[in-house]
């Protein structure tokens, strides 16, 4: 389950960075609270 949903994210990251160029510290955070979240749910 959980190796199902990395790769999602990876691509639903890269595919934001493509639409608005973020720095790669706030992409960081935006990812450490996306996996919290999935902790939390799981």
């Amino acid at each position: 389950m959980k190796n199902h949903l990395l790769p999602s994210i990876l691509h639903l990251s890269l595919f934001c960075m493509r639409k608005t160029p973020i720095k790669k510290s706030e992409m960081w955070q935006e990812q450490e609270r996306l996996n919290t979240h999935h902790k939390r749910l799981i």
